[in-house]
């Protein structure tokens, strides 16, 4: 599945926006929500093996 992260992340972004709708979580800075998660992602890095 080659656009997982892109997937991830909307989803991310659609829980997150969610929680704040709710008001169970505050949206905390002026930085954009998805700046936010992307700055927070996972991003593997394999070693090189010889």
């Amino acid at each position: 599945m080659k656009d997982i992260k892109e997937v991830s992340l909307r989803i991310a972004e659609a829980v997150a926006q969610q929680a704040v709708e709710e008001g169970v979580t505050e949206g905390r800075d002026s930085t954009p929500l998805k700046e936010r998660l992307e700055a927070h992602f996972w991003t593997p890095a394999y070693a090189c093996y010889g």
